[in-house]
């Protein structure tokens, strides 16, 4: 995966980091559409460890993510990629909660040049499917204040807020990061965890 920008412009494909990124509304022209051409979405191998802790260092800072009041090693949890022309443009790492009958997103990333090009939703209409199929009726994730993007990603995607904590996740990557402060988006002080869910019906299916 080319780890070199985390966004990249919607207008001219320049790539960008957190701290550059600025939000506009659009009727959404500029965009490259939801095109699968060449996408392929398969589980993580071992030999992808690298990669993804790569892909989690530029996007996060860190490879222990916070999450729903926990902490989780990327390489400890289950993922989902996508790979476009051989390379991975996309990760949806998780884990199944057994003891309480839902399945935890830890990290959700797509590569700058892929973003708005239907990778996230295929990546999470495959997690939805594996969730059905295992009678899982429940997708829980965290994200941060400053994430913009997650956030308008997550809603229209059918998640929904259930709770915030404000200076939640401030505290843990001081902790993590050795006092520093990791850049927010836009320049956003990256502060609270804001938790949302989704429920699952049986009768659909956004893995065809």
């Amino acid at each position: 995966m080319d780890l070199r920008d985390i966004f990249a412009c919607s207008a001219c494909g320049i790539p960008m980091d957190w701290e550059q990124a600025h939000m506009r509304v659009t009727c959404g022209c500029d965009r490259s559409g939801g095109s699968s051409v060449g996408l392929h979405i398969r589980k993580a191998r071992r030999d992808d460890g690298p990669a993804l802790r790569a892909l989690c260092l530029r996007f996060f800072h860190h490879t222990d993510l916070i999450s729903y009041g926990g902490k989780f090693e990327i390489t400890d949890c289950e993922s989902l990629v996508a790979e476009r022309d051989g390379r991975l443009v996309g990760l949806l790492a998780y884990l199944w909660r057994e003891g309480e009958g839902d399945c935890l997103v830890v990290a959700f990333a797509v590569a700058g040049g892929d973003q708005g090009r239907g990778v996230g939703a295929q990546l999470q209409g495959w997690l939805e499917g594996e969730c059905r199929g295992r009678g899982v009726e429940r997708l829980i994730l965290s994200t941060t204040n400053d994430n913009l993007p997650a956030l308008y990603f997550y809603q229209r995607r059918g998640f929904q807020i259930v709770s915030v904590l404000p200076g939640v996740i401030q505290e843990e990557l001081r902790s993590i990061l050795s006092g520093a402060e990791p850049p927010g988006f836009g320049g956003i002080p990256v502060r609270d965890e804001i938790r949302l869910q989704k429920h699952i019906s049986a009768s659909e299916d956004d893995r065809a």
